[in-house]
């Protein structure tokens, strides 16, 4: 504290109590208070938020008198009781006892298990629940307090999204998400010890021959007076919304490495705004457009860059001139890792896009538009991945033969996944969801069978020291939330 003084937080509320906020003019048979539900404090002046639930409105008032022993969590989550209440004499003493609970008999005439049977309170009735109740009154204190046993079972609304760990689908997807962790080599070494060496190398070789393709880089000796910026090698499997994957190696520079002003200038590049794909869909469904994708085939590599940088050769794939001596890669074109590639791409993609009479959006850089006659296409650009939505399907054909003429393109047909989200087309609709984001996300941090909350933080939460939480995985965990909730 700046003051030194302990803060008054006598006037503080508990999230999610119950309430009760007087009404600003009640009329005179009305009653004076209102009952509702404390969901925060105004921003602009010394008030309460309540909410009323009759009304299903928000209002400010500076007098409420909160209920302390009652919140939301009652009305929320209801516990479901498979017992509703079970009393075994024997787990008490009480004085005299009054003989055994009545155990309810089977079809079979045999005894239930105490243990599996269901109590009911009519059960209780029958056994002389109310009889014992007055004897454990009357009995010894000291004995110790009784406590009714229950078990808790999960609402029955979320019956059908309960994940068990017997279920074969849900030991599938860990051993899955085990697989695609553990089996991701970090560096080369790991990748050619790996089980999958032989699928590795080939990735590998397929990356170097792309670069040779595009004329990415010569192999000379390096200057004197210059320094060679380090390279690795980086590995993913890629999996499609339909579960295919595909194994990818990709040769990066280690951009940390460049010095500014010296191996770049500049760095910054737009992407697309979330909300103008939003607005695009909107736009395709009120005016019947036809939506597709594309991906751009090593994007980066069809950008020069201006910049004079050597690059180290590929870890498992050096080349030595006659005599020996190293050599070093001298790019001619963006490469993946460096901190002006996104730069130069988007640059390289803005001038052919206007070259082909597409004009760019003011508010948002990556959303172009080319109008003929009563025919349009829009295209929105994330880095390397393009939407196309067009009022003609010969228009649209006809971008997709100038964009291949100049990159080389990936045609994905339909918009079904992009960032991240599952695009579903209807009649009519178009449907945006992150289900498989999520997913992967609650596998990611153990957290299947998570039960849900309606508050941020649980009542009564005893805090244990011993019980230490990683940083970093919590602000992975705020940072996936927010990544999805930005979508």
């Amino acid at each position: 504290m700046l003051t030194g003084n302990q803060p008054d937080l006598s006037k503080m509320g508990i999230f999610g109590s119950e309430c009760y906020a007087y009404k600003h003019d009640p009329k005179k048979l009305d009653s004076r208070c209102e009952k509702g539900i404390f969901v925060g404090y105004d921003k602009n002046s010394p008030a309460y938020l309540v909410y009323h639930a009759n009304s299903g409105k928000v209002s400010k008032n500076r007098l409420v008198k909160f209920c302390k022993k009652r919140g939301i969590e009652k009305q929320t989550q209801t516990d479901v009781l498979d017992d509703e209440v079970e009393l075994f004499p024997q787990q008490y003493t009480c004085g005299e006892s009054s003989g055994d609970a009545h155990v309810p008999e089977n079809n079979n005439g045999s005894k239930t298990n105490v243990s599996q049977r269901e109590i009911t309170r009519e059960s209780l009735k029958e056994s002389g629940s109310e009889e014992n109740h007055s004897e454990r009154s009357k009995g010894d204190v000291s004995q110790g307090r009784y406590y009714p046993k229950r078990e808790r079972k999960s609402p029955k609304y979320l019956d059908e999204y309960v994940s068990h760990v017997e279920d074969g689908d849900s030991i599938m997807t860990g051993i899955d998400y085990c697989y695609k962790v553990c089996g991701i080599p970090q560096t080369y070494k790991e990748a050619v010890n790996s089980p999958y060496i032989s699928t590795w190398k080939n990735a590998m070789e397929e990356e170097l021959n792309s670069l040779r393709e595009n004329d990415t880089f010569e192999i000379t000796t390096l200057p004197e007076g210059k320094h060679p910026v380090g390279g690795k090698w980086v590995y993913a499997i890629k999996e499609d919304f339909e579960g295919t994957r595909r194994f990818k190696a990709r040769y990066v520079a280690k951009g940390y490495n460049q010095v500014k002003g010296i191996d770049y200038k500049e760095t910054f590049a737009p992407t697309a705004n979330i909300t103008s794909i939003r607005i695009l869909m909107q736009l395709v469904v009120q005016n019947d457009l036809i939506v597709h994708q594309m991906d751009v085939k090593t994007a980066y590599l069809h950008a020069p860059i201006a910049e004079e940088i050597y690059l180290e050769q590929p870890e498992g794939f050096e080349v030595l001139s006659d005599t020996g001596e190293k050599l070093v890669y001298k790019l001619k074109k963006s490469l993946y890792g460096l901190k002006q590639s996104g730069r130069n791409w988007n640059k390289v993609l803005h001038e052919y896009l206007v070259e082909n009479d597409f004009v760019q959006n003011s508010s948002d850089h990556c959303v172009y538009k080319k109008q003929i006659k009563n025919d349009m296409i829009i295209v929105i650009i994330w880095v390397d991945d393009l939407i196309m939505a067009a009022s003609d399907t010969h228009l649209l054909n006809q971008f997709k033969e100038v964009m291949q003429k100049k990159f080389r393109m990936k045609d994905l047909g339909k918009i079904s996944y992009f960032l991240g989200i599952h695009f579903e087309q209807k009649e009519g609709e178009i449907k945006m969801s992150q289900d498989k984001y999520i997913s992967k996300m609650l596998e990611r941090f153990g957290m299947v069978n998570c039960k849900p909350r309606s508050t941020p933080c649980e009542q009564k939460l005893e805090y244990n020291s011993s019980e230490a939480v990683d940083p970093k995985n919590y602000r992975e965990i705020v940072g996936f939330d927010l990544c999805h909730d930005m979508h």
